[in-house]
């Protein structure tokens, strides 16, 4: 992609007329105070020039060895109307793309060189999905609870149950405070079942005294 490194409003006011400049070059070096003016009348002084030299270079060969003049005669034209059309169409859409090959030449002084840059992918936004993160006990980036390792300092995560009593946010075990709301996290021991019929201590998962055999509510 090439990185559009003029002002939008410079662009929309002035590419269709720089884009005329291609077929009657002096066109865009009547626009003043614009950049991309400023660059595609040099694009189009470098098309002029680039064909002046081989229009010589056709005349030369005509002499010397008429059979290659010939050929460069029946050539160079198509090559011209190709780099014209080309600088034309690309400068109508509002980009700022260099000739093919002829395009690094610069004759006119405060040019600005297109950059060529490569469009990366945007980070994914973990907070987005509620529920599905929690804070890395190490750095305290939101990770996805799915994921066994930081992303950000590669600790490795354990799992845990301990949720906010408040928020119900994940507070992880290095933690006494919740991360969201900042309340702070008592650890709670479960309540023990007593049997209704002879007060034995029930195991968690016991459906029946195993003293008196009373059902367990």
């Amino acid at each position: 992609m090439i990185t559009q490194t003029y002002e939008k409003t410079d662009i929309e006011k002035n590419r269709k007329l720089c884009a005329l400049g291609y077929f009657i070059f002096f066109i865009p070096l009547l626009i003043k105070d614009s950049p991309f003016a400023r660059f595609h009348a040099n694009q189009a002084l470098v098309l002029v020039v680039i064909n002046a030299i081989g229009v010589g270079v056709e005349l030369l060969l005509f002499m010397l060895l008429p059979a290659v003049g010939v050929l460069l005669y029946s050539i160079w034209p198509l090559v011209i109307l190709f780099l014209t059309i080309y600088g034309c169409v690309n400068t109508a859409k509002g980009y700022t793309k260099q000739l093919p090959i002829i395009g690094t030449i610069v004759f006119l002084k405060g040019i600005d060189k297109p950059e060529i840059t490569v469009e990366k992918a945007a980070p994914q936004n973990l907070s987005t999905a509620a529920g599905e993160t929690m804070p890395c006990p190490e750095c305290g980036v939101l990770i996805d609870k799915r994921k066994k390792f930081c992303g950000s300092c590669g600790a490795k995560i354990i799992m845990n149950e301990r949720f906010c009593p408040q928020c119900d946010t994940p507070v992880p075990q290095s933690m006494s405070f919740c991360g969201n709301c900042g309340t702070r996290y008592v650890e709670s021991t479960p309540k023990e079942r007593v049997c209704s019929n002879c007060g034995r201590i029930l195991e968690e998962k016991e459906k029946f005294c195993m003293e008196c055999g009373t059902a367990v509510e």
